[in-house]
């Protein structure tokens, strides 16, 4: 059994895939296997997968069963210390994995890892690097514009959900993904449950990587809808009644923020938000978490809220 297990989830990507899992097998990291896990594809990505990279294990599914069912049902058996996501878009440099291993090894409380993603075409500036998540609902990319020299490893919200490492024991005690998030904020999700239990995501400044196209397994009008409906999820099950009831307030009053969208998009937002509303209850999970964590929690995110008022985090 190799130190790290890495999945792979594609769907309909395969003009993608040889950087992507080149930069892989070129890493300076060698204690690691990769599972290939191809959801529903119609083109040649899994022929693809079997003919030019032998060595990569492929598990294919007939039908797009959600990105989360389909990584929980091997990441939910896996017997390596660690997991990694990728998505196919991902080009990873050569000491992706060894520098989040490092990090990871130093805390025993670490739950996740994120690396820095970079922009494309400003290689000296950061795209991303973990999540923040605000009290009206809304992640976003944290350190965005940032010089690359100038971050430095810390604690954050959430983890991202491409090229995150995640300590195994830690991600089966939380049950994984929850399937029923389908393949959208599930990663936000995740790491929100993870400090609750008071496990830490952080980030490390010297594992990079660069994403294309920011390419997901379900079109944009769907992207939307889930959206909606998975933050109103999110907040039932992780936030206390009192963070619940000011949130509500606040997503009450941020509706206008839905004029960015086409007309398709807003109808999409709008099914979301209608079926999130008439299923949070009963998705809703009691905490167990301390009042302090909670504060501790609340705080974060009233921080985030400001920083992302003025659209350029620290």
């Amino acid at each position: 059994m190799k130190k790290v297990q890495i999945y792979i989830i594609n769907t309909n990507c395969q003009g993608f895939l040889k950087d992507c899992l080149t930069a892989v097998a070129n890493q300076d990291y060698y204690d690691f296997d990769v599972t290939f896990i191809d959801n529903g594809s119609t083109d040649d990505s899994v022929q693809f997968v079997r003919e030019n990279f032998p060595q990569v294990e492929v598990v294919h599914h007939i039908e797009n069963i959600g990105d989360y069912k389909a990584l929980n049902a091997l990441a939910m058996r896996s017997g390596a210390d660690y997991i990694a996501i990728l998505k196919p878009d991902a080009i990873v440099e050569n000491d992706w994995l060894r520098e989040m291993i490092a990090v990871m090894a130093n805390d025993e409380q670490i739950f996740s890892v994120s690396p820095t993603i970079l922009y494309q075409h400003n290689p000296t500036r950061v795209k991303m690097a973990g999540m923040g998540y605000t009290l009206g609902g809304t992640a976003f990319g944290l350190f965005s514009g940032k010089n690359v020299n100038e971050l430095k490893q810390k604690e954050v919200f959430a983890a991202g959900d491409c090229g995150v490492l995640y300590r195994r024991l830690m991600f089966q005690k939380l049950d994984g993904y929850d399937d029923n998030f389908y393949s959208v904020a599930g990663d936000l999700d995740l790491s929100w449950r993870a400090k609750k239990m008071g496990y830490k995501n952080v980030i490390c400044p010297t594992s990079f990587l660069n994403r294309t196209f920011e390419l997901g397994s379900i079109d944009n009008e769907t992207r939307h809808r889930l959206e909606a409906r998975n933050n109103i999820w999110s907040i039932h099950k992780n936030a206390p009644q009192w963070q619940k009831f000011l949130t509500g307030w606040i997503i009450k009053g941020a509706r206008s923020s839905q004029a960015r969208y086409t007309k398709k998009a807003r109808s999409a937002f709008k099914k979301g938000v209608v079926e999130g509303k008439a299923t949070a209850k009963r998705m809703c999970r009691k905490s167990k978490t301390k009042m302090w964590q909670n504060m501790k929690i609340a705080t974060a995110q009233t921080k985030y809220s400001f920083v992302n008022l003025v659209r350029f985090p620290k």
